[in-house]
């Protein structure tokens, strides 16, 4: 994936290959966040507002913080919001 962003710039396949996440963060659907880094360059710029209405762990978070947007996430389990915060917290 690295080989296909360049700069502010991505060049997407058909497939993202990325390592699994393996990492026990206390959510059973984690991923990796190079996974929403990857559309969140794709399809926004930076100061712009990415939305996430299942915000589990707050990986889609982390992402957009990374790249310079706006962040706005909705979650409905009071254990994800703690989790999600702390994640973002840091």
């Amino acid at each position: 994936m690295s080989r296909r962003i360049t700069g502010d710039l991505v060049r997407p396949s058909n497939v993202i290959t990325l390592p699994s996440s393996c990492i026990n963060i206390g959510h059973p659907a984690a991923f990796p966040v190079e996974l929403p880094e990857f559309f969140i360059r794709l399809m926004t710029k930076a100061g712009d507002l990415v939305i996430d209405p299942f915000v589990g762990s707050g990986t889609t978070g982390i992402a957009a913080r990374r790249l310079g947007r706006n962040f706005l996430g909705i979650e409905l389990d009071e254990n994800y919001v703690r989790l999600a915060n702390s994640r973002l917290s840091v």
